[in-house]
């Protein structure tokens, strides 16, 4: 069958010191798909202060909210840094409105310039877990509870993160 090149939407480039993983190819077309292609594109894909959390506003097109949201949360198996952003406009798809259309039309600004990212995994790579954390005490403005809400008890982690 050959090396592998393309599987899933997930474009596989083979580097001298191991595998580059992309999706330009699916970028490009959500791209596309909203028009944004030849958007001038923004740095980060969230605002420092973003007014996410605002429920006001005229309501958008669900259907197509939801589209593109479920189309960039896909995007995120390459993109980590996407991560947060697509998770936070997740939260919305039963009530949104035209702040949060504006949230993803930031993201698809960044995706615009960032098209070329991936994650490039080496054949050195170490095999140690490595975690972060950031507690976040009172990250939701509006109820003041912790976004990320981490376990801290070891006890309660599945078997396979155990050391």
């Amino acid at each position: 069958m050959g090396d592998l090149h393309f599987f899933l939407g997930i474009e596989v480039i083979r580097c001298p010191d191991g595998l580059f993983h992309s999706q330009h190819k699916y970028a490009m077309d959500i791209l596309k798909r909203t028009k944004m292609t030849c958007s001038r594109y923004i740095h980060t894909p969230l605002a420092t202060k973003h007014e996410l959390h605002d429920t006001g506003g005229p309501p958008v097109d669900a259907s197509e909210f939801r589209s593109i949201v479920g189309a960039l949360q896909y995007l995120t198996l390459t993109r980590p840094e996407l991560a947060h952003a697509i998770n936070l406009l997740c939260q919305y798809m039963q009530h949104h409105c035209a702040t949060h259309w504006t949230g993803v039309k930031r993201v698809l600004r960044y995706l615009a310039g960032t098209t070329q990212l991936g994650l490039h995994i080496t054949a050195k790579s170490s095999l140690n877990l490595v975690g972060f954390s950031d507690a976040d005490w009172g990250g939701c403005p509006i109820t003041r509870r912790s976004t990320t809400a981490l376990k801290q008890n070891i006890g309660h982690w599945p078997l396979w993160l155990r050391s």
